[in-house]
């Protein structure tokens, strides 16, 4: 007698095969996953070679006036000698010492 079935000959056929469609869209979709996160890192990068071009530009501004302009020194020259006529003031320490300091104050 002849076998006529309209299904797989093997008992097993029918679920191999949905394991192989299965399988079949499982590649797909991670190749797909795969080429997109190609294309975001792509962007990603690009976007950061412009921001550290950008950073790079500022740093470069706010670094040039600061290198070529010194500021204004403010307050008195330390390195200058100032005399002052301290005779007739009282005093403590010795009449020639290299160094006098004259205390100026006001009391009123």
């Amino acid at each position: 007698m002849a076998r006529t079935s309209s299904g797989p000959t093997r008992p097993g056929g029918m679920l191999q095969g949905l394991m192989l469609v299965a399988l079949v869209i499982l590649v797909c979709m991670n190749a797909f996953a795969w080429v997109r996160a190609t294309r975001f890192q792509g962007e990603v990068n690009a976007k950061l070679a412009k921001l550290d071009t950008t950073i790079g530009q500022l740093s470069a501004k706010v670094q040039a006036p600061a290198a070529q302009a010194k500021p204004a020194r403010r307050g008195p020259d330390p390195n200058k000698v100032h005399t002052v006529n301290t005779s007739g003031s009282p005093s403590k320490g010795l009449q020639n010492a290299p160094i006098t300091i004259a205390e100026f104050s006001d009391f009123q």
